[in-house]
């Protein structure tokens, strides 16, 4: 798969992965790096922008890019499980429109 083969040849800048990401992962368009590489948050093809419970940061990887996409998946799973326990508490004490509105 070329996609494969240019994802794994990008072991030097994370940035670089971005084109790729939504064939990658479910649901994530990009991911949002700061000025030192920390990933904080992802955001779906929608523009939907969901902060990671606790960032990452690829360099950390040593250049390995298998390495940080690994620490990418078990970020999104431990986020996605945090903001539905919070949604399912918070649904029990607010109106239902504005839950859907804070709610991703």
């Amino acid at each position: 798969n070329d996609e494969l083969l240019e994802i794994l040849s990008e072991t030097k800048d994370p940035l670089r992965v971005q084109p790729f990401l939504k064939k990658v992962f479910e649901a994530i368009n990009l991911l949002e790096f700061q000025k030192n590489l920390e990933v904080t948050a992802m955001l779906s093809e929608e523009g939907e922008r969901v902060k990671f419970k606790n960032s990452f940061n690829p360099k950390k990887a040593g250049g390995n890019v298998e390495k940080w996409l690994i620490e990418c998946e078990a970020a999104q799973r431990e986020t996605v499980a945090d903001v539905c326990v919070k949604s399912s508490e918070a649904y029990a004490t607010s109106k239902r429109t504005d839950w859907m509105v804070k709610w991703p």
